[in-house]
């Protein structure tokens, strides 16, 4: 890498991933997507969510903890790797592996049924990351992680709602969704954006002292 690599607030395009930052992002996703399986094993997350905390679903747990944290691991390898589909394959591949992990490492809420439209949201979610993360070139990177974690996470949790949930037989309680969307954006910042900005400080500062 390099954290001096193009980036997105020096307005121009970096370039496409090669094959050590496609490994780089596939392993980055797949670990990491595994990890938060094996912290909430089962139904832990939504016995936190509903249970502990109190709060409406579904989604809860999709929107502040598991979107905000495939933000945090992008963002973070992308600092590592700045290079174009960087994003998409890490969240790509952290969306699908925590989603497959939970189903088929189980018994937890998602069940087979929910595989292939699990599968699309977080291709969706990917892209919208990635897509953000493009358009927001010019700014600094604090600004195009805020907005990229906002969609990319809005985005994970919204086809959640319309194709993952239906197809467990989980209905979406309208009323509570403007609540758990609220929820799901300020995570999506502090959980997504914040830890890996204190990441890429830290590089810096590495870098300076080296």
């Amino acid at each position: 890498m390099g954290t001096g690599d193009a980036g997105c607030g020096e307005g121009h395009k970096p370039p496409l991933a090669g094959i050590r930052e496609t490994v780089v992002a596939l392993a980055s996703g797949l670990t990491s997507g595994l990890l938060i399986v094996a912290i909430f094993p089962g139904k832990a997350l939504s016995t936190l969510m509903h249970q502990v905390l109190g709060l409406p679903g579904p989604g809860a747990g999709t929107g502040l903890v598991v979107g905000p944290y495939i933000m945090m691991v992008t963002f973070i390898t992308f600092i590592f790797r700045r290079r174009r589909l960087v994003p998409f394959i890490t969240a790509s591949t952290a969306g699908i592996s925590q989603a497959l992990g939970s189903i088929y490492l189980g018994p937890g809420v998602l069940t087979a049924p929910a595989a292939l439209p699990a599968i699309f949201c977080s291709l969706a979610a990917a892209a919208a990351v990635e897509l953000v993360l493009g358009i927001a070139r010019g700014l600094e990177d604090r600004w195009a992680f805020i907005a990229a974690a906002l969609c990319g996470n809005l985005m994970l949790l919204g086809t959640y709602w319309m194709a993952v949930f239906p197809a467990i037989g989980r209905s979406v309680i309208w009323a509570d969704a403007a609540l758990i969307a609220s929820l799901s954006a300020a995570m999506a910042v502090l959980l997504g954006v914040l830890p890996a900005l204190m990441y890429m400080r830290l590089t810096m500062r590495r870098a300076g002292n080296g």
